[in-house]
């Protein structure tokens, strides 16, 4: 009898020990799993991100006729292409149309673009730029009028050491103003980089771009305007110079939209204030080149 307990006892233990070792296996097993999931979560997010060729579901193509007809055309991107136009829209001034002028007379063109990286970052100014210019086409719409401040959009991207830049300018008929936004895009992360970073990923100081955009507008800038005769009194001119200089000299580098152009050069876009139409106008300045940039 004694011998049958003392059996139990030490089949009791044998079962216990086994179990706890069972347990001790089990947790060191899912510690492990959990473990590995982490990291390659986090190798995940840290891998260089590809251009995403992969076509995409498009929503079908549009035309809104009215006294302005929209039309709208959808696109996917070629193979390895960075940026692309998702969405062209025309839109057409019908009330304003004569026939003895060129169809740009009344025709507005929007190529909507769409940066073709994986990444959070991406997916977030895609979809920024896709809201704000779908809700002008669609003000438009609503209010059957052209909007005065954006008549198209043109944009145009440009590669330098792994850095994307893209600009995007919104045109207007007058010429003299225009809105400009630019994106900088570190492609191997998909990460968006600020103009410090930018700057120094470039070996370019802070300090040095903010004293050549003020040496620029001091001495280059309103060079053009140096004909009292033409434009009107010195005093003026030089007073629009201070004003302009006074902006520039109390702003951060953040607050200005700064890219990189296909040689590499950081351009500025400048709000400069005029001397002739209206209160300003605004530029694109190549700070390496020390000239404004005719286009894009």
């Amino acid at each position: 009898m004694k011998k049958n307990i003392i059996l139990g006892i030490i089949i009791v233990l044998l079962v216990v020990a086994v179990g706890v070792e069972g347990f001790f296996i089990w947790k060191l097993n899912e510690d492990q799993n959990t473990e590995v999931k982490e990291q390659t979560d986090e190798v995940e997010k840290t891998q260089p991100t590809e251009p995403s060729t992969k076509p995409n579901e498009l929503p079908k193509d549009e035309i809104i006729d009215g006294e302005i007809k929209i039309s709208k055309k959808y696109s996917n991107p070629d193979e390895d292409e960075l940026v692309y136009t998702y969405l062209t829209v025309t839109v057409e001034d019908k009330f304003n149309y004569n026939p003895e002028y060129d169809e740009s007379y009344y025709k507005y063109i929007y190529n909507i673009p769409q940066i073709n990286i994986n990444s959070e970052d991406i997916e977030k100014i895609n979809q920024e730029i896709l809201k704000e210019y779908e809700d002008i086409i669609n003000e438009m719409n609503d209010e059957q009028q052209i909007n005065l401040g954006c008549e198209g959009l043109i944009y145009e991207y440009y590669e330098n050491d792994g850095i994307l830049s893209l600009v995007m300018i919104n045109k207007t008929e007058s010429g003299g103003v225009f809105n400009c936004k630019t994106y900088n895009i570190e492609i191997s992360t998909g990460k968006v980089i600020d103009n410090i970073e930018l700057l120094k990923k470039m070996n370019i100081e802070e300090s040095d771009v903010k004293e050549t955009i003020i040496r620029d507008i001091r001495f280059k800038m309103y060079d053009i305007y140096n004909e009292p005769s033409v434009y009107g009194a010195s005093s003026f001119i030089e007073e629009q110079k201070n004003k302009t200089l006074d902006k520039y000299e109390n702003i951060s580098i953040d607050e200005i939209e700064l890219y990189l152009n296909d040689d590499a050069n950081i351009c500025a876009y400048l709000v400069i204030y005029a001397i002739v139409g209206g209160d300003y106008l605004t530029e694109i300045w190549n700070l390496e080149t020390s000239e404004f940039v005719e286009s894009i």
